[in-house]
């Protein structure tokens, strides 16, 4: 209680076991300071601002004031790292190089046809008795249509980039048309249509020049003149397999008049030396002009020249020499494959 002397009495209460009150004490007064008893006071102390007054001592009826929170302190600045400048892009990869980084291969393909017309000589000759005639040395006709594939890596796998080895498929038939003679006691031979057949699958290595060298095997079906008879002669025909072998020089050239390659080949169908039939050696030579690309399929024209010397077993002593030329157009078209390298 608090009478008006601004004294404060109090009693302190003993307490048993279970937590009730007992026997009070005497009275006991506690004197309160007057600044809190009196606001004007208080407040004339706490407001002085000529730097003499303080507040007073706290005592134990004195409010405390509770400590400003502490500011939150920002946590130290992170300075980044300093990152290496990128590297710097790599040079685009043309059409015809492949980067082994990116995993994958690419082989590039083409397929062309042509169609030729020319002329030619086929001059045989036999022991005589076992041929009473053969076709006059005269020129003749010949139709020739040629298909050719191929496909190439472009990618070296001991290199890495450029041109890889290429492999060729290609096949060919040639026509010639014979006429009857004129008459003679020697001749009896009829109007007749010859043909000659090649396949040749061929391996190329460009090494990395433009000089281009190919090396693999060839199957031949020849033609020469067989008795028909005592008087008369007909087309006939051997079969033989042997090596190949070419080589070809490619430009880029800038006007259609300048050539794109040309070359020439081997081919030495041997195999008769062992199955008695036809052996003999074929030399071919050839050059093409690129006229025309259309969406990078090409056009062009083409001239090629063959010669060629065989010996036979039937009939005995036969031995045939031929030469021919001819002209065409060729239309060759590209594309491009991908796989995965392993």
């Amino acid at each position: 209680m608090e009478n008006s002397k601004g004294r404060v009495f109090f009693r302190v209460a003993s307490m048993d076991a279970d937590g009730n009150a007992g026997r009070y004490s005497k009275p006991k007064a506690i004197q309160i300071p007057e600044y809190i008893l009196n606001p004007e006071i208080k407040k004339e102390i706490y407001s002085a601002t000529d730097g003499t007054a303080a507040p007073p001592a706290a005592d134990m009826f004195e409010p405390v004031e509770e400590p400003a929170p502490a500011k939150p302190v920002p946590p130290p600045a992170v300075v980044a790292a300093p990152q290496p400048a990128p590297a710097p892009a790599p040079a685009p990869v043309s059409k015809t190089e492949a980067v082994a980084e990116t995993g994958s291969r690419r082989w590039l393909w083409n397929i062309r046809g042509a169609a030729h017309a020319g002329i030619g000589t086929h001059k045989q000759s036999s022991e005589p008795g076992s041929l009473q005639s053969v076709s006059p040395v005269s020129m003749h006709l010949l139709n020739r249509f040629s298909a050719q594939a191929s496909v190439r890596s472009a990618l070296d796998r001991r290199t890495g980039t450029g041109y890889g080895r290429k492999y060729t498929m290609n096949a060919d038939v040639t026509l010639a048309k014979y006429k009857k003679p004129p008459s003679s006691l020697l001749v009896f031979q009829k109007d007749a249509t010859a043909f000659k057949i090649r396949f040749v699958f061929s391996g190329h290595e460009s090494l990395g020049t433009s000089w281009d060298f190919s090396f693999g095997g060839s199957f031949l079906r020849s033609f020469r003149w067989g008795k028909a008879s005592a008087m008369g002669v007909e087309p006939d025909g051997a079969y033989s397999i042997g090596p190949f072998a070419s080589a070809s020089k490619h430009w880029t050239p800038r006007w259609p008049f300048l050539p794109e390659n040309a070359g020439f080949a081997l081919r030495l169908p041997l195999s008769g030396l062992i199955t008695n039939g036809m052996y003999g050696a074929e030399v071919y030579m050839w050059t093409d002009w690129k006229l025309l690309d259309i969406y990078e399929q090409s056009v062009g024209a083409t001239i090629q020249s063959e010669c060629s010397y065989s010996r036979w077993a039937s009939p005995p002593g036969t031995a045939v020499f031929e030469w021919s030329s001819w002209a065409g157009f060729f239309v060759r078209l590209n594309g491009t494959m991908h796989d995965i390298v392993k």
